[in-house]
């Protein structure tokens, strides 16, 4: 009996009270056009879903341009208050915007040098840059009496 609720005379109207839930189901079995239609849209032709489609498009295009309108305005009234430029944004103005600095991790790598031009030159076509160990050629050169010198180019 604990959950058995009394219900003023006043409210009473010879029935017992329904759940909102029955009261939802014999609404759709008698017939209520609410429910009808839920019925009749599943019946759709190529033609309304293209036509569906394109007012959607319309409606989505529509509300995209008025929330740009407020974004432009909420951008134009923070550049004002903050005094920005176009340069702070990193639009315009000359050179470059300023560097932002990078975070830890790996450092650039460093530019690659050009090769240098060699200095050291045989009749043969044999080069040698001057730099690390000398190669056999000069070595043989060196002791057929020239010098370092004659074989620069």
């Amino acid at each position: 009996m604990a959950n058995t609720r009394l219900i003023p005379m006043e409210r009473y109207s010879g029935r017992p009270p329904i759940s909102k839930q029955f009261r939802d189901m014999l609404a759709a079995s008698w017939g209520n056009p609410i429910h009808r239609r839920k019925s009749l849209n599943m019946a759709k032709t190529y033609a309304d879903i293209q036509k569906k489609i394109e007012s959607l498009q319309k409606a989505a295009e529509a509300m995209r341009q008025k929330e740009v309108e407020g974004v432009i305005q909420r951008i134009k009234l923070a550049i004002a208050t903050y005094d920005l430029t176009a340069r702070d944004l990193g639009f315009g103005g000359r050179g470059r915007p300023p560097a932002v600095k990078r975070g830890p991790g790996r450092p650039r790598k460093a530019a690659a040098k050009p090769a240098a031009a060699a200095p050291y030159r045989d009749e043969s076509g044999k080069t040698w840059s001057g730099r690390g160990r000398r190669p056999g050629w000069i070595n043989a050169a060196l002791a057929a009496g020239k010098t370092l010198e004659q074989l620069r180019s």
